[in-house]
């Protein structure tokens, strides 16, 4: 939820007085190494305006989650980014002060293909920062034979 956190002390206000219950999620199988959202907006735009207010949060955020009972291995930082976007280096000015492992989410709105997306990406993310691809197939942009084609590539 914009605005809102799943963990005390991140600077904002708690998401509900139900919190998750870290203890009981710590103790599932798929738990064991945990990489954990950072401070985001639901609207693309939006949060690209606002990237230097979501840092900050975030930088509050990993602070905060360092007594959860998980073993977090990496965090991640919810600013999507794809080709069409003027602005990717403000985003790479934001994810220097933010902790590591640290991930971001990418897709290719343009249709560049496989090769020239991770240029396109090279040419201003930190190289320390991974990414998720976004493929587009669980919002019908794409199908399942495209998602195949491009894995193979």
């Amino acid at each position: 939820m914009d605005g809102q956190s799943f963990v005390e002390g991140a600077g904002l206000p708690l998401i509900g007085p139900d919190l998750p219950d870290w203890y009981r999620i710590a103790s599932e199988p798929w738990a064991r190494d945990v990489i954990l959202g950072l401070s985001g907006l639901h609207d693309e735009a939006w949060s690209r305006a606002s990237l230097k207010e979501l840092a900050a949060q975030s930088r509050a955020l990993a602070l905060a989650a360092a007594p959860l009972p998980l073993r977090v291995s990496g965090w991640y930082f919810p600013a999507e980014v794809d080709p069409t976007w003027a602005g990717p280096e403000l985003l790479a000015e934001a994810l220097r002060e933010l902790p590591r492992p640290l991930w971001i989410s990418a897709y290719d709105s343009a249709n560049l293909g496989p090769g020239a997306l991770a240029d396109w990406i090279e040419r201003w993310l930190p190289r320390d920062v991974g990414v998720f691809f976004q493929d587009g197939v669980g919002v019908h942009a794409r199908t399942p034979r495209w998602r195949a084609t491009i894995l193979c590539t």
